[in-house]
Formats: C-alpha cells, structure tokens, sequence
C-alpha cells in the first residue's frame, strides 16, 4: 500500500520547555539538544564522537553519519547532503549540556542506531501526552532561527539543507 503522507507538526517554545524539563539528566538530553537547537539530523547525533567537539572555540564537526542499510546493517557513510559537512557554532544552551554530559566511550549520545533514538523521543514524547517525531526538532531548530531573523543563507549552511524549500515551508508555517 501506498505510505500516508505525515502531517508535519512543529513543536512550540512551551511544548519544547517542557520537552527539556522531562528530559534533564535522561540518556536523550544531548541528542534533543542537538536536534533541537543545532538542527543536527539523528544520523549525524548518533555518529557524532567527542573528538568532534571543540569546547575551546565552541564548534561542532559534522561530517558523518550513520543509517540502517538494506540488510538493517549499520554503516557509517558521509552526511545526507553535500552541505551536511559543516562545522557549526556551539549554542549556550547545548554547550551546558555537553559539559555536564559524562560520556560513556569516543560517542556523544549512547545511541548508535537512529531508530533506537527515536523510539527512544517517541516514548519520552508520549510520557507528556505528545506526538512529535524525532525528526521534528530539527523543525523546531530552523523555526527559532527565523523568528531570531537569522538570514536563511545562514540558516540553510547551518543545518546543512541544499537549498531553500524546507527552510521556507517552515516559514510559511508561522
């Protein structure tokens, strides 16, 4: 049968509010952070080492990813688009996480397959009596850029999009 297209929802400031308070101290704090505010991608979360992060001058790396092949195999492979190699500004907040995070091995989140990060928001999601993907909090990301009047050049470099359709669908969403 033909998938369904989703409809897709962008959480608010207040549902993201209180998205962060459950979360705090959980083993998903990082990666929401990471998607939600760095508008990083689960692939690239879940790839993503400590080596990656330079705290000193507040960047983040991106240059790998890791998804599920046809056998349902891990492979760690190159970012989903060409301008998903970036190097990207730490945010405050983020970097507070990142600092009190104790991390387990050379990985930043304990999570290597993406479909295990978002089962994982999918549940601590539904504890708060909401429906939001994973994949929403890279929405979210794009959405605050724009309502801060971020220049959506920067935007698009930043989260690493090819061009401008989601950062305007997003836009238009307002």
């Amino acid at each position: 049968p033909q998938k369904e297209k989703k409809e897709k929802k962008i959480p608010t400031n207040d549902d993201m509010r209180r998205i962060f308070d459950h979360i705090y101290g959980k083993r998903i704090e990082l990666a929401v952070y990471l998607a939600a505010i760095c508008g990083m991608r689960r692939g690239e979360i879940c790839a993503l080492r400590t080596s990656d992060i330079d705290i000193e001058h507040n960047l983040i790396r991106i240059h790998r990813s890791v998804a599920l092949d046809n056998d349902n195999t891990l492979c760690e492979k190159s970012p989903k688009t060409v301008a998903g190699n970036r190097t990207i500004r730490i945010f405050a907040p983020v970097l507070e996480v990142i600092k009190r995070t104790k991390f387990q091995d050379e990985y930043v989140v304990p999570f290597r397959r993406p479909d295990s990060l978002t089962a994982c928001f999918a549940t601590q999601t539904g504890n708060l009596n909401m429906s939001y993907t994973f994949h929403s909090l890279r929405h979210f990301a794009v959405s605050s850029m724009i309502s801060l009047n971020m220049p959506k050049k920067y935007i698009i470099e930043y989260v690493g999009h090819e061009n401008e359709e989601m950062v305007d669908w997003i836009a238009n969403q307002g």
